[in-house]
C-alpha cells in the first residue's frame, strides 16, 4: 500500500522491465477508479497505465532483453520465497536497490541517445527516417491487404529430428536481416502488374504463381497460421529473392505465374546500417556492454514496423464493475471482461484507423525475403543440415560458409559433439568443451529433459513465476506437456 501511494504520488513515469506482465498487475486493486481509465495494450502486455500522477511503463518494450545480460546483479530466487525472505533480508535489499538504479541507468542512457518513446521500433523507425532522409511512406489497407500475403517470417525448421553424434557446427550469419538492408528493395507504394517476369529486376517483385517448390518456399496453414517449408504443389505467393534462388538451385518449378507485382521505387538502408554497425563496432572493442547492446538493438528493430498490422491495435479501458466508457457511435465499447473480485470491467475495442495507417507491408515482404533466399542458399551449400532458425544453422563440421566478422558472413558459435533435435525451437547441443547449447521456447528445459523429449518421451513442465490477467486476482501458473514435433524431413 505504501509503495502504491508513492508510485502514484510520482508525477513522470515509473519503469518496470516486463512490468506489463508482472507488476502492473500487482497495483491494479490500488487505481483510483472513481473515473474511467484508458490504457494501452500491445501484445496482452500492458505497455503504459496511468497511476495517479504517475504513468508505469514496461521497460521491456524498449530494451527487449534480461537486464543481467546489460548489467545486473544475479540472486537465487529461491532465497525470496515466503518461508526465506528475512534470513536473506540485506542480500536481497542490495539485490533489489541494484536492480533498480540499473534499469535507470540504462533506460535513461538510451533516452538520452535515442529519444523517448514506447517501444523499441518507434525509436529505431525514427533513426531510420533520421539518417535515411526519408518520410515513410503510408499506404492504405486494401494495399496493405493485398500484399500482406506475402509476408512470412523466419525459417525455422527441425530439418533432421532426433539424436546425431559426430562433429558438427552452430553457425550464425553476421546481423542476418541489417545485411538484407544493404540490398534494394521495393519502398514507394507505386508498382507495375505484369503476366511475366520483367527482364531485370526480378529480384525486387513480388510474385504470384503455381508450381511445385521442394523445400523452398514458405507456406502458411489456414487453420493454424503455423509456417513451413513443405514439398508440396501449391499456388504460392513469394519474394523474387526467393524465386531465383528457387529456381537457380533446381528447387522450384512454376507451371503458371498469375501476376508479377513490379515497384516503381526502391531503396536501400545503408546509411542506417553502417552508421550502427560502426557504433557496434567500436563498443565492443571499448567494452561497452550497454552501448554495443543498443547498437545491436537498433539495427535488428528497424525494418518491423513495416510490417505492423494496424487492424490488431486496439484501444483499452479499465472502469469500475458496471460502469462503462463514454461510446463513440462509430466505434462502440463491446462487452467487458469482468473481475467480480476485484470490482473492473476491462473494455477493449478496435483502434480507429486514418485513411491510409499501415506503412508499406511490401518493404518488409523484401526484406525478409532475402534473409530466407539468403539461408536456403547456405543450406544448400552445407554438409548435414540438421536445424535452421531464421540467421543460423546447425550441420556437418566439414561445412564451407564465408566465416568471418563483416555483416553477412557467418560466424561460429559453437562446435559440437552431438545434437538432439526435439523440434521447433527445441534441442539440445553439447559443445566441444563439454558445455550445452539449447532451445527450449515457451519453458525452461534441462538438456536431459530436452533429451529424454527427442527420444520421444513426455514431459511436463510447470513454469515457477505465475502468470497475470486483468480478469483474474488468481495466480496463475502455466503447465505444459512438451512432446517431440511431428516434423516432413526436408532432404540438401
Amino acid at each position: 500500500m505504501d509503495l502504491a501511494r508513492w508510485i502514484g504520488s510520482f508525477p513522470g513515469w515509473v519503469f518496470a522491465h516486463n512490468g506489463g506482465k508482472f507488476d502492473a498487475h500487482y497495483l491494479i486493486d490500488h487505481l483510483d477508479l472513481t473515473k474511467p481509465i484508458p490504457f494501452t495494450k500491445i501484445n496482452g502486455r500492458i505497455a503504459k497505465l496511468p497511476f495517479g500522477l504517475a504513468e508505469i511503463r514496461d521497460s521491456f518494450l524498449i530494451l527487449p532483453v534480461a537486464l543481467k545480460k546489460l548489467d545486473k546483479l544475479d540472486i537465487d530466487y529461491s532465497k525470496l520465497e515466503a518461508d526465506q525472505r528475512e534470513t536473506h533480508k540485506a542480500e536481497i535489499l542490495k539485490y533489489l536497490e541494484y536492480d533498480c538504479r540499473s534499469l535507470h541507468d540504462k533506460i535513461s542512457k538510451f533516452f538520452e541517445e535515442y529519444g523517448r518513446g514506447l517501444t523499441l521500433a518507434n525509436r529505431a523507425f525514427n533513426q531510420l527516417a533520421t539518417h535515411e532522409s526519408v518520410a515513410h511512406p503510408r499506404t492504405s489497407l486494401a494495399y496493405d491487404a493485398k500484399f500482406r500475403e506475402f509476408y512470412y517470417g523466419g525459417r525455422v525448421q527441425a530439418l533432421q529430428p532426433g539424436e546425431h553424434h559426430g562433429n558438427f557446427v552452430y553457425l550464425d550469419i553476421n546481423s542476418a536481416y541489417p545485411y538484407a538492408m544493404l540490398a534494394d528493395h521495393w519502398y514507394d507504394p507505386d508498382y507495375v502488374a505484369l503476366s511475366e517476369l520483367p527482364k531485370s529486376g526480378a529480384q525486387y517483385c513480388l510474385i504470384d504463381f503455381d508450381g511445385e517448390s521442394r523445400g523452398a518456399l514458405p507456406f502458411r496453414d489456414e487453420k493454424t497460421g503455423e509456417l513451413s517449408f513443405p514439398n508440396r504443389k501449391a499456388r504460392w505467393k513469394i519474394t523474387g529473392w526467393e524465386f531465383i534462388t528457387g529456381i537457380e538451385l533446381g528447387r522450384i518449378s512454376p507451371t503458371k505465374i498469375h501476376a508479377v507485382y513490379f515497384p516503381m521505387g526502391r531503396r536501400n538502408f545503408r546509411k542506417y546500417v553502417e552508421h550502427f554497425w560502426k557504433l557496434k563496432a567500436e563498443a565492443t572493442v571499448n567494452g561497452d556492454k550497454i552501448r554495443r547492446e543498443f547498437a545491436k538493438l537498433m539495427l535488428n528493430a528497424a525494418y518491423g514496423k513495416y510490417a505492423l498490422n494496424p487492424r490488431h491495435f486496439t484501444e483499452n479501458c479499465i472502469c469500475k464493475l458496471g460502469v462503462r466508457p463514454p461510446d463513440d457511435p462509430e466505434n462502440p465499447w463491446g462487452d467487458p471482461q469482468s473481475n467480480f473480485d476485484r470490482g473492473i470491467d476491462e473494455y477493449e475495442r478496435p483502434q480507429k484507423l486514418k485513411s491510409s495507417p499501415c506503412y508499406n507491408v511490401a518493404t518488409a515482404c523484401s526484406i525478409t525475403g532475402f534473409v530466407r533466399a539468403y539461408l536456403l542458399r547456405a543450406l544448400n551449400s552445407v554438409a548435414v543440415p540438421l536445424y535452421c532458425d531464421t540467421d543460423s544453422i546447425i550441420c556437418g563440421a566439414e561445412s564451407r560458409l564465408p566465416v568471418g566478422t563483416d555483416i553477412g558472413q557467418w560466424k561460429v558459435e559453437a562446435n559440437l559433439s552431438y545434437a538432439a533435435i526435439a523440434g521447433k525451437k527445441l534441442y539440445a547441443c553439447k559443445t566441444t568443451d563439454g558445455t550445452w547449447k539449447t532451445a527450449c521456447k515457451g519453458w525452461r528445459a534441462t538438456p536431459e529433459q530436452i533429451i529424454r523429449v527427442t527420444k520421444g518421451e513426455t514431459v511436463s513442465w510447470q513454469n515457477d513465476a505465475p502468470a497475470f490477467s486483468l480478469g483474474s486476482r488468481k495466480l496463475m501458473f502455466t503447465k505444459r506437456k512438451i512432446q517431440r514435433t511431428s516434423v516432413e524431413r526436408v532432404n540438401f
